[in-house]
């Protein structure tokens, strides 16, 4: 009765004379007052820190109770009790909290902007938020945190945060930055990395490892973006600062160093990419060892490579390497799910690629890039009304996600304009470069410091 009470007087009072709210301020002052007598002392600052946050829903996964306990606000809290205090706060209306496939918990807007004037911007509560923040985009960088990203974004990018230029701020920007590209975001990944290396060039310089991190993720975003020249010259930067600073050996060197064979690849540079694909595979086997997920990477570059010009020992690459990832990565990892995918198009087997569409719907959703791609191939390869509808469903989160100019959109927009007006020859710039179907090779990008293969 109290929690309908209060949520109707909530709504009742919005738009109200100040006076009728500052007796709905006090109604839930006591309320919290209650709680606190109740021994719940921290449903105050818990309801505090949840208005600093963006207007959206808040996921409940992002209130970690060892987070909070590290704060000297939150000193003392556990799993058991934080669950406690939001079930006592929802109980009196103060929060909402929605259950589905992710929880999350929302204030009414009255609620949130009253109480977010007892909070600035430089006290507890942001540093507690920021460490909560990144944690928690850290785990939605993993492709099957879609759903969580998704509802973790516009507190990634909220206004209030932008005040901030300290390591903590930055280091929150990056990780987001790859959870968003890695989802499929770049716009918002190439905000959140801008942002993050302007406070790391600031506070760090351009050689420290965190801003060469940075500096190296911009550029796979460039190349991505389809311009590979220009990706070339900021790989060439990164890599002079990073030998300079690490060494040649060093894994984010080689890293960098197999960007740079991506592009010149993409520039045409097939023999000069396939020549270093192969040195810095020598390279990660003797440093890192012939399991290691980035080896791995490489060796799938090299059978890429293969695949691309025709070779046909493209397939028995690919063959071994997906065994290995298998036995290493497991089936359902997103590197694995790539190559299964660039098999069966090497081998031209229909049944197969249905099974890896399948597969990466089961294991990373039906929008992830990886299975954009896979459902991509599937359509151009079926053909038909069924095949247009999926081409035309793809397009629509290429282009809300990458934006109307991004090569993939580009892509895909003509993917869907053969399969639907097949006999007519194409007369788009893309068409008559690329041939007739272009299945896009995403160039995935997780957070930190390294990049899954291109598909």
């Amino acid at each position: 009765m109290l929690r309908d009470h209060f949520a109707d007087a909530v709504t009742a009072v919005t738009a109200e004379p100040t006076h009728h709210r500052d007796c709905l301020v006090t109604t839930w002052e006591r309320s919290l007052d209650l709680l606190h007598d109740r021994g719940h002392p921290l449903a105050r600052p818990l309801l505090r820190l949840l208005s600093t946050f963006a207007p959206a829903p808040v996921p409940c996964a992002l209130l970690d109770a060892a987070v909070l306990a590290g704060s000297p606000v939150f000193a003392g809290t556990t799993p058991t009790g934080l669950a406690a205090l939001v079930s006592e706060l929802a109980g009196l209306g103060l929060v909402e909290v929605h259950h589905g496939d992710l929880d999350t918990v929302s204030l009414h807007p009255l609620v949130r902007d009253i109480t977010r004037h007892h909070v600035d911007d430089h006290d507890p509560y942001t540093d507690t938020r920021l460490a909560l923040l990144h944690r928690l985009a850290t785990r939605a960088a993993d492709p099957s945190g879609w759903s969580l990203w998704r509802a973790l974004l516009p507190h990634c990018e909220h206004e209030r945060l932008a005040v901030r230029s300290d390591t903590a701020f930055a280091d929150l920007c990056h990780s987001a930055g790859g959870a968003a590209y890695e989802h499929g975001f770049s716009t918002a990944a190439e905000r959140l990395y801008r942002r993050a290396l302007r406070v790391r060039l600031d506070l760090l310089g351009p050689r420290h490892p965190d801003s060469l991190a940075t500096r190296h993720n911009l550029a796979v975003l460039h190349a991505d973006d389809g311009d590979p020249e220009a990706a070339r010259a900021e790989f060439c930067a990164v890599l002079a600062d990073q030998v300079a600073v690490l060494g040649e050996c060093h894994p984010d060197v080689l890293t960098t160093r197999r960007d740079l064979a991506r592009t010149a690849w993409a520039c045409g540079e097939h023999a000069h990419a396939e020549a270093e694909y192969r040195e810095i595979e020598a390279l990660q086997r003797e440093v890192l060892g012939e399991n290691h997920p980035d080896t791995l990477i490489t060796r799938y570059e090299t059978a890429a490579a293969l695949h691309d010009r025709g070779d046909p020992g493209a397939t028995t690459a690919l063959r071994a390497l997906l065994h290995d990832q298998v036995r290493v990565l497991g089936h359902h990892h997103a590197h694995t799910l790539i190559t299964r995918h660039r098999l069966a198009r090497a081998c031209h087997d229909d049944l197969d690629q249905h099974h890896v569409v399948r597969l990466t719907i089961a294991a990373l959703g039906p929008e992830h890039p990886i299975t954009l791609t896979a459902r991509t191939s599937r359509a151009v390869v079926a053909r038909g009304e069924d095949a247009a509808a999926e081409l035309r469903d793809v397009l629509e989160v290429l282009a809300s996600r990458r934006g109307p100019d991004h090569p993939e959109t580009l892509a895909s927009r003509h993917n869907l304009r053969v399969a639907t007006d097949d006999d007519r020859p194409s007369t788009s710039p893309l068409g008559r470069r690329r041939g007739r179907i272009r299945v896009v090779d995403p160039v995935d990008l997780p957070a930190q410091r390294r990049n899954p293969p291109r598909s």
